[in-house]
């Protein structure tokens, strides 16, 4: 989005022209000498005045694109050699900032792994000389002529030029006598750190840059006393002082650390310095750097890749976010109709200027760079090339340079295009993107560096690669003054998966300070993402020197948590999480004992909680909770004070608690004293008679009664959970199968099968006050969350009926699979799941539109499902494989398959989603699954178990046994009666193998 005020445009001309051939594109880009007056040019397209004629001849004089196996660049080099000879080659390659020695020109082979050596082998046989490698990617010196003959090699797939780093930072340096500490430590509470003493003793760090000019002449002062140098490039330490600056920040911030410096240029040279930083035991990277190209944007590629592997080491790698929030453009191709990019109405030409219309002057011997991604990093066959023009006077455009790789599916090629030009004149200069060959309008981005603001720009998706990187921990900048964002830090988020317009995560991490001073650059005007990213990287060694056993992501959150927020409420696109700021390491006090039940039952679980006063963090962040049960096992950490649990052996478990700081999770307190914990075998606590063949069970949201449909009965009976004694009896339709109640408990809805309703049942009273028809073989309803609606299962109609429960009127049919029976709506009301017998799948209703909207294959013979409170989970029987499928309902993706006993047939899943009832009615049993880990214990109930209910405690099940018309209450042994009359009746009594009631109208077994 563009984030000024568009004015009337100063250009009125449009239209630019192209220099025919290649020799003479040479001619232009020597400094000092413009176009001669024979060069052949196209008729000038002024303003919106375009002819055909004109785009014919473009068409007719674009530029050779050359060996589709080698970069642009290198094509255009191989060619100036050929015609021009060896001197004119070391022009252009001066004037396009490539790097030529003699007859040598830098290179970078894309290759695989595999074949590195034998691709060196070709390098050094075609009188190359190799560099280095990082793992399919070869940096080579390769001779010119040599080019076309190496792309040959069939190991080869790609050569292009290296992609060079670029300094986040903009100000030329005003190197300063004496010793400076950077204002950043004392705005970063840094200063007090050190003041109480922690000052990143023990902890190495890696400062990777371009350049250390000046490092030795700081040792002892405004550097540690000694470093560890590692020149990846070969040229020597010096070259730019920029990475000195860099490095003495680190030493402000931390100066009791251990400091090593690695002199890099390209991706394959950090790479190996990042290995390096790995076998040295460092701690934190500081990368100041950023590169225009380097994969789609969304957090892949091969910089990405390299930082992956630093954090899998143990490494933060704290990396600059860019200073391109004017100097990039992203967004979706927009044809002019002449085969060119429109930036804006009736523009093809996204000239360096303000944003106002009016275009800047760039001086002759500038350096200007520019480079072009897109959305195709698959088939690599859209193709479209990038052109810099210029003009003297804002009306006539010639090209000055371009870069035209072939994307047509080949091996190694990348959809990107870059330009390097020394500017050969003083004017202005601007950029055109041309669709050469492409089906679809892609997302592009356009990138340009040192070059001032574009007229076109879009802040958003601005990073510099690796920036996106996830696993990087990205740095905006802000005045370290005023604190506010820098106006050039680039900007989030990244690109969608493959590089596109949509999507994409959170960027940058966090913000520090710009605008400081350095001994090496001088007093207050060290700028830019670069001098923002070495506070980070220091501020991250005084939080590891105090708690050194911290991972990657426990240290990037405690930075992040401390940050002081900046622009809209928690982490954006601009500030990250905010500024960076150090409150003083933190503490969390040791919780008191956990209360709970002392004495319970085995296999039953029970909620222990975090007793009055509970813990406290230092710094008033929150807690969270982890509970060691005794047992060998521990709780997850989580944010409740509560957590429960079950024993599968019997015996004496002492129960503790431990918290830690939530935003800070390296921060954990001792554990608390512990409570001792009896355990007991589970047991049937009392067996209730009720109707004829009792099947759905259904738990008041309150608790306090039970209703069980009785399906040979035509009844529902409810119980009473005080004392478990059945207080009513309500005549329902034929054969009723399982009931439902709505949040509030008003109302029970009741499946009828045999005679295709819906029996209404008004709770406070227990009388039938409607009933309502629905499709055939009604087996089981589901209420939503808010009450509004009832969603019944016909089974013979293979569909679902809806029902509007303000009027009790049928609104709706949803077509499902074959057979469907248990049914459940998720917490939040979104969607409905159900199971389709017949079929052996699971459909999902998406509530919004009552759509289906994904069909999940599941076991054999499906019978019910649940979900767990949390949404996250589906849980579904499947009578004919004894398991219980596990679906994720992210993606709706089966992941796991539990086995349980014999039939498995109705499942509830506690409040607290810590476990899952699941009756199995061949072996009159219950299992329970602990959803935490999936175990399962099993126990005895009564005959034929079908239908389950949890209360709403979590403390009691009530199973319905169709086999000797009682329901088996599941609870405590405490609370056995004392009087043997009223002892409980275990599991059992007849029923073995299950039982079958044939239909033969409906051709259907139960």
């Amino acid at each position: 989005m563009m984030e000024r005020k568009k004015h009337s445009k100063m250009f009125k001309g449009n239209g630019w022209s192209f220099v025919v051939s290649l020799t003479l594109a040479i001619v232009i880009l020597l400094p000092g000498n413009p176009a001669e007056a024979d060069d052949p040019v196209l008729p000038l397209l002024n303003g919106d005045s375009r002819i055909s004629t004109a785009t014919a001849a473009f068409k007719s004089t674009r530029p050779p694109k050359g060996n589709p196996s080698l970069g642009s660049s290198l094509n255009q080099l191989l060619e100036v050699y050929r015609s021009r000879g060896m001197a004119e080659a070391q022009v252009f390659s001066s004037v396009r900032s490539m790097v030529l020695q003699d007859d040598l020109v830098q290179v970078t082979i894309v290759t695989s792994e595999e074949a590195i050596d034998d691709v060196r082998d070709a390098v050094e046989g075609a009188g190359g000389e190799y560099q280095l490698h990082y793992k399919n990617l070869l940096q080579a010196m390769v001779p010119v002529g040599s080019l076309e003959v190496l792309a040959l090699d069939p190991d080869v797939l790609f050569i292009r030029e290296p992609h060079r780093a670029q300094p986040q930072e903009a100000v030329a340096p005003i190197p300063m006598a004496g010793s400076q500490t950077s204002e950043g430590v004392l705005a970063s509470n840094a200063a007090a750190w050190q003041t109480a003493g922690h000052n990143g003793t023990g902890v190495r760090v890696a400062v990777i840059d371009i350049g250390f000019t000046g490092f030795a002449g700081l040792l002892g002062t405004d550097l540690p006393a000694s470093v560890n140098t590692y020149d990846w490039t070969g040229s020597g330490m010096g070259g730019s002082s920029h990475g000195t600056a860099c490095a003495e920040i680190v030493y402000d911030m931390a100066p009791g650390l251990t400091m090593d410096l690695h002199k890099v240029s390209t991706e394959v040279e950090v790479g190996n310095a990042v290995n390096q930083a790995i076998a040295d035991g460092v701690d934190i990277i500081s990368m100041s750097l950023g590169w225009d190209l380097n994969g789609p944007g969304d957090g892949t590629g091969s910089l990405a890749d390299i930082i992956n592997t630093a954090r899998s080491n143990g490494i933060l790698f704290a990396v600059a976010a860019g200073n391109n929030a004017y100097e990039s453009w992203s967004g979706t191709y927009n044809e002019s109709g002449f085969n060119s990019h429109l930036w804006a109405p009736g523009q093809d030409i996204n000239y360096f200027g303000p944003g106002d219309g009016t275009g800047t002057v760039i001086p002759g011997g500038s350096s200007i760079r520019a480079s072009l991604h897109w959305d195709d990093w698959t088939a690599v066959d859209q193709d479209y090339d990038l052109y810099l023009l210029y003009s003297l006077d804002g009306s006539t455009w010639n090209v000055a340079a371009f870069s035209v790789n072939t994307q047509d599916g080949g091996s190694g090629q990348e959809p990107t295009e870059e330009i390097l030009l020394i500017a050969p004149f003083t004017g202005y200069y601007g950029i055109v993107v041309e669709k050469f060959s492409a089906t679809r309008n892609v997302c592009l981005r356009l990138f340009t560096q040192k070059s001032g603001h574009l007229d076109e720009w879009v802040p958003g998706r601005s990073l510099t690669f690796p920036g996106d990187a996830p696993d990087a921990f990205t740095v905006g900048a802000v005045d370290v003054g005023s604190y506010g964002l820098e106006s050039y830090s680039s900007r989030g988020p990244t690109f969608g998966p493959g590089g596109t317009c949509s999507g994409g995560s959170t960027k940058p991490d966090i913000a520090s300070y710009a605008n400081v001073s350095t001994v090496s650059h001088g007093p207050g005007i060290f700028n830019g993402t670069s001098a923002a990213t070495p506070h980070v990287a220091g501020g991250a060694a005084l939080v590891k020197g105090v708690y050194p056993g911290y991972t990657v992501t426990e240290l990037e959150s405690y930075l992040e948590s401390d940050a002081i927020d900046l622009g809209i409420p928690g982490k954006d696109n601009r500030y990250g999480s905010g500024r960076l700021y150090l409150t003083l390491p933190h503490s969390v006090a040791t919780p008191s004992t956990p209360s709970g039940v002392s004495n319970i039952d085995l296999d039953t679980s029970y909620i222990y909680t975090d007793s009055s006063p509970s813990s406290s963090c230092s710094q008033g962040h929150s807690l969270e909770y982890r509970f060691n049960w005794g047992d060998g096992s521990l709780s997850g950490w989580s944010s409740s004070k509560s957590a429960s649990h079950s024993w599968s052996v019997s015996g004496i478990h002492t129960v503790s608690v431990r918290t830690r700081c939530f935003v800070n999770p390296g921060i954990v307190s001792a554990w608390s004293p512990g409570l001792t914990v009896t355990t007991l075998p589970a047991t049937v606590i009392k067996t209730i008679s009720v109707g004829s063949h009792p099947d759905g069970v259904a738990v008041m949201p309150d608790g306090s009664r039970v209703y069980v449909a009785n399906r040979g009965g035509n009844t529902v009976s409810v119980i009473q959970t005080s004392d478990n004694t059945v207080t009513g009896t309500i005549s329902v339709g034929y054969e009723p199968r399982r009931p439902a109640l709505t949040p509030d408990g008003s109302y029970a809805y009741v499946g009828n099968m045999l005679d295709n309703t819906v029996s209404v049942v008004r709770t406070s009273d227990n009388m039938v006050i409607d009933t309502v028809s629905v499709g055939t073989n009604a087996i089981e309803p589901a209420v939503t969350p808010d009450g509004s609606y009832v969603y019944v299962t016909t089974w013979a109609d293979n569909a679902v009926s809806v029902i509007r429960t303000s009027d009790n009127a049928e609104v709706d049919t949803i077509s499902v699979g074959s057979g469907p029976s248990g049914i459940a709506v998720t917490p939040d009301g979104s969607y409905v799941y159900l199971v389709n017998e017949n079929a052996d799948t699971a459909s999902v209703i998406q509530t919004l539109d009552n759509t289906v909207t994904d069909t999940i294959s599941v076991g054999r013979f499906p019978r019910s499902v649940a979900v767990t409170p949390d949404g996250n989970y589906a849980y579904v029987t499947n009578r004919s494989d004894d398991t219980v499928s596990v679906i994720r309902t992210l993606d709706n993706t089966v992941i796991d398959a539990i086995s349980v006993g014999d039939w498995p047939m109705g499942l509830a899943v506690t409040p607290d989603g810590s476990y899952v009832y699941v009756t199995n009615r061949n072996d009159n049993t219950v299992s329970i699954i602990q959803t935490s880990d999936n175990a399962v214990h099993t126990f005895s109930v009564g005959s034929d178990p079908l239908g389950v209910g949890v209360t709403p405690d979590g403390n009691y099940a009530y199973v319905a046994n169709s086999g000797d018309d009682t329901v088996s209450v599941i609870g405590h042994l405490s609370e056995l009666p004392a009087s043997p009359s009223l002892a409980p009746v275990g599991g059992g009594g007849g029923g073995g193998g299950g039982c079958f009631i044939s239909n033969s109208t409906n051709g259907f077994n139960w």
